[in-house]
C-alpha cells in the first residue's frame, strides 16, 4: 500500500544482493516509515470500532476486507521481489522457499503457496489487477493456483478464462469459487481429474444432503445413464403439461424449468412407489416415512383411536417382515 506520499517502492528499485554489500537491514528501510504509519492508524481506527452501531460495522467490515486484500497483494509482491532478487542466493544452499521460512513463521507449505501465489501475479496482469482493486482475495488467488495451475493441460487453457474467473471471484466465496473451477476442471481436462481415462468415462456419483428446508441431490451420471434420465424426466413433464387444465390451483406450469424438473422427478417417484415395484432385500422391515404436524407435536397426547391405528400398524408391519 502507497503511504501519504503516494509512492510505493518500485519492483526495479536497487536491493541488497550477493557481493553488493547493502546491510540486510536496508532492504525495505524506506517504507518502514510507511508501514509504520498504517500501523498507528489501524490503532486509531480500532479505538474508532467500539462507538460504531452495527450498519457502520458491516460497513467497515466490507472495506477492511479490501483494505486486507489489497496488503496481501502487497505482500505477494515483496515475496516476488525477494524471488527475482535472488538475494536468498547470499547464503549457501538456501532456496527463495527455505530464505522465506528463516524470517517468517511460515512452514514448507506456507512458503511454497506464497511463491506460487507471487508468481501467478507476477505472470498474470488481470489476477494482479482484480487483487490490487481489493475484489479477489488470496484465497481465491490460492484455488487458481492449486487448480487452475495443476498440470500443464490446466495451464495451457487457463489464460483465456482468467478474465471471466476473475470477475465471476470477485462475486462469490472462495467455496463457491473452489467449487466452480473444480467444474472448469473436469470440462477441459477430465483426464486429469480421474486416475485413467476409462475412469473418467465410468465416472458417477449420486449426492445426497439433508438440509433444514429440504433434501438436496447432487449427481454426476454417464451418458448412458444421463439419457435414460432426460428420457424419463421428458415423459414426466409432458404429463404435467397434459393435466395443467384438470388440476386446479396448480402453478407448476409457470415455474421455472428447475421448478419443473424438480415436479417431474416428483411424478416419476409418485409412479415408481405406487407400481409396488421397488426391490426389497431378504423381508427387511419396510421403512416409513410419516409426516407430522405442528400441532401434533405441541400436543404429543394422542386419544384412544389413535393408539388403536398406530396398533394395527405396528402389527401389519410385523406381519410383513415374517412373510
Amino acid at each position: 500500500m502507497a503511504g501519504p506520499s503516494g509512492e510505493v517502492a518500485s519492483p526495479d528499485a536497487p536491493s541488497a544482493s550477493p557481493g553488493s554489500g547493502s546491510p540486510a537491514g536496508a532492504v525495505g528501510g524506506d517504507c518502514a516509515g510507511e508501514v509504520a504509519e498504517i500501523v498507528e492508524h489501524l490503532d486509531r481506527l480500532r479505538v474508532r470500532v467500539e462507538s460504531l452501531d452495527g450498519y457502520a460495522a458491516v460497513a467497515l467490515l466490507t472495506q477492511l476486507d479490501e483494505v486486507l486484500t489489497v496488503g496481501e497483494g502487497v505482500r505477494l509482491s515483496a515475496v516476488s521481489r525477494v524471488q527475482r532478487s535472488e538475494v536468498w542466493r547470499d547464503a549457501a544452499n538456501q532456496t527463495a522457499n527455505s530464505f522465506l521460512r528463516a524470517r517468517s513463521i511460515r512452514d514448507h507449505g506456507q512458503a511454497s503457496k506464497d511463491l506460487r501465489a507471487a508468481e501467478l501475479l507476477d505472470t498474470y496482469s488481470v489476477v494482479r489487477d482484480a487483487v490490487n482493486s481489493g475484489k479477489v482475495s488470496r484465497g481465491h488467488v490460492d484455488v487458481v493456483v492449486s487448480v487452475g495451475l495443476a498440470n500443464k493441460v490446466r495451464e495451457r487453457v487457463l489464460p483465456q478464462f482468467l478474465p471471466s474467473l476473475m470477475k465471476y471471484a470477485a462475486l462469490v466465496s472462495v467455496a463457491d469459487f473452489r467449487r466452480t473451477m473444480r467444474a472448469w476442471a473436469a470440462a477441459v481436462d477430465p483426464i486429469g481429474v480421474g486416475d485413467n481415462e476409462t475412469d473418467v468415462f465410468k465416472r458417477r456419483y449420486l449426492r445426497v444432503s439433508h438440509l433444514g428446508d429440504g433434501v438436496k441431490l447432487d449427481a454426476f451420471l454417464t451418458p448412458e445413464v444421463g439419457s435414460k434420465a432426460f428420457a424419463a424426466l421428458n415423459a414426466a413433464l409432458s404429463q404435467l403439461w397434459k393435466n395443467r387444465d384438470t388440476e386446479v390451483g396448480d402453478d407448476r406450469v409457470m415455474a421455472s424449468s428447475e421448478q419443473e424438473r424438480a415436479d417431474a422427478f416428483e411424478v416419476l417417484l409418485d409412479q415408481l412407489l405406487a407400481a409396488e415395484k421397488l426391490p426389497t432385500s431378504g423381508g427387511a422391515v419396510p421403512a416409513v416415512a410419516m409426516t407430522v404436524s405442528l400441532q401434533r407435536l405441541e400436543e404429543p397426547c394422542c386419544e384412544a383411536s389413535d393408539r388403536v391405528v398406530v396398533g394395527a400398524i405396528r402389527y401389519q408391519l410385523g406381519r410383513t417382515a415374517r412373510g
